[in-house]
C-alpha cells in the first residue's frame, strides 16, 4: 500500500489518523517494537515548498529539559522518520538553523483528525531593541521574555541584558509578545506582528517607574486576613489587548494584620486587585509612576466585596 506524507496504523486493527503539528500533517504508522508509533513525514520550506534536509529532531519531557539525543534527521529529500511510544507524554522538536523551532506534544499529535499534507517550517523571525528609562533615555538591565502563540500553545524565548540592548531570536513569525522587565520599574508587554525571515528593530522600549498599592484585607467581622495573596488584573480595554494578560503582576501576600503591598504595577491603567483563594476584590485603582496608591480596607461580606478607602 502507498504511504501517504504521515500515516498511523495501530498493531492492534488497522486504523489511519492525521494529527496537526502547528499547521503541518502527521499520520502514523507501528513500528515493530511494543506498540510503538513510527512518525513518517516530509518537511519542506513553507515559503519556497522545496523539501528540507537536516532538520533535527528530538524530544523533551512535558514538564523537563529537553535531551541531547538526536531522535531523527530529515533526508536529502526532505523525509524522516521518528519512533515512538503510543503512551509517551514527550514534546516533538524540530530544529533547522535560521528557521523557528516546531515544538508539539506527542499527546497532542495523536488526538488531532485534521491536517495538512506535509510538516512546513517557517523562516525565523528575530526582535531586537535597547531598553531605556522614559524619563532619562539612560540604558536599563532588563529581561526580555517573548511569546510566539501557536494554534496549540505558548512558545517563549528569554533573554537577559545589561545595557539595555537585546536581540531574541527563533520567534516563530505571527501575533508574538514582548513582556520586559526591571527591577524597580514597572513591566512592559508590547504585541507586535512579525513575518518570516523578518528583523524587526522596536523603537525604545521606554520604561516608567513602577506605580505600588497597600492595603488591609479583613473578614466579614473585621477580623485582619493573613495569608490572604493579592495580585493585580488591569482593565484590557486600557492597554495591548495582545498583551494584556502579559501585565498580571505576581501574588503578594498579606501579613498577620492583613496588611499587603504590591508592587510592579503600570502606572495610569486601571486595575482591580484580586486575592486568590478568598472572594476579596477591589478596585478599580489608577496609581501614577513612583507612587504608593492606597487600597484601604478590602472586606468581605458574605458573598459580596467591598473596598473601602
Amino acid at each position: 500500500m502507498r504511504q501517504s506524507a504521515l500515516t498511523h496504523r495501530r498493531l492492534i486493527g488497522v486504523t489511519t489518523a492525521a494529527v496537526v503539528l502547528l499547521g503541518s500533517l502527521f499520520v502514523l504508522q507501528p513500528s515493530a517494537v511494543g506498540r510503538n508509533s513510527l512518525l513518517s513525514g516530509l518537511v519542506v520550506d513553507d515559503v519556497t515548498g522545496q523539501p528540507m534536509a537536516g532538520v533535527v529532531f528530538t524530544r523533551a519531557p512535558a514538564n523537563g529539559p529537553e535531551t541531547s539525543a538526536i531522535t531523527a534527521t530529515s533526508s536529502s529529500g526532505g523525509s524522516f522518520s521518528v519512533d515512538t511510544p503510543e503512551s509517551s507524554l514527550d514534546v516533538l522538536i524540530a530544529r533547522k538553523p535560521s528557521f523557528a523551532t516546531y515544538r508539539i506534544s506527542l499527546t497532542r499529535l495523536r488526538e488531532q483528525l485534521d491536517a495538512f499534507p506535509v510538516l512546513r517550517m517557517k523562516r525565523e523571525a528575530v526582535l531586537a531593541g535597547r531598553v531605556v528609562d522614559c524619563l532619562s533615555g539612560v540604558p536599563l538591565p532588563a529581561t526580555i521574555r517573548v511569546n510566539s502563540r501557536t494554534e496549540h500553545n505558548i512558545v517563549s524565548h528569554g533573554a537577559r541584558t545589561a545595557d539595555g540592548s537585546f536581540e531574541v531570536r527563533d520567534v516563530l513569525p505571527g501575533t508574538v509578545s514582548a513582556v520586559f522587565g526591571s527591577p524597580g520599574y514597572a513591566p512592559l508587554a508590547v504585541a507586535v506582528e512579525v513575518s518570516q525571515g523578518e528583523r524587526r528593530e522596536l523603537v525604545g522600549p521606554c520604561m516608567e517607574r513602577e506605580a505600588r498599592i497597600q492595603g488591609r484585607v479583613v473578614d466579614e467581622s473585621g477580623r485582619p486576613i493573613a495569608g490572604a495573596r493579592l495580585g493585580v488584573e488591569y482593565q484590557e480595554s486600557m492597554v495591548d489587548a495582545g498583551a494584556a494578560e502579559e501585565l498580571i503582576t505576581g501574588l503578594r501576600s498579606s501579613d498577620a494584620n492583613g496588611v499587603f503591598a504590591v508592587g510592579g504595577i503600570v502606572p495610569r491603567v486601571p486595575f482591580v486587585l484580586q486575592a486568590n483563594g478568598t472572594d476579596i476584590a477591589g478596585g478599580p485603582f489608577v496609581v501614577e509612576a513612583g507612587e504608593v496608591g492606597d487600597a484601604g480596607i478590602l472586606a468581605a461580606s458574605g458573598a459580596a466585596l467591598a473596598g473601602q478607602p
